[in-house]
């Protein structure tokens, strides 16, 4: 089983404003809620990194069962889609849960 976290949340702020002239002080709270769209980017960029991450996943598996006697030090390794290219180690990956 494999296990990746992942959140959105809304973001909350204040900022002051000054009437120099009127010598009045304002502290004005604003909040940016989430709406539909933000968990629709959010589902599509989960839905990339999983793939990503599964990619990896299932490359370094198959590394694993195959060279199994080999003697130098296997380091993990990630396919980056964009350069299409594979390089060594990994930025984040899936917790494996027994």
């Amino acid at each position: 089983m494999l296990y990746l976290s992942g959140f959105i949340s809304d973001e909350a702020g204040q900022y002051i404003s000054l009437e120099f002239y009127n010598g009045q002080f304002y502290l004005n709270d604003y909040r940016y809620t989430i709406d539909l769209d933000d968990i629709y980017l959010m589902a599509t960029a989960s839905g990339k990194k999983h793939a990503e991450l599964l990619t990896d996943y299932f490359m370094n598996d198959y590394i694993r069962r195959n060279l199994k006697n080999s003697k130098t030090v296997r380091k993990e390794m990630h396919y980056n889609r964009k350069f299409n290219k594979i390089s060594a180690g990994l930025m984040e990956r899936f917790e494996v849960i027994p």
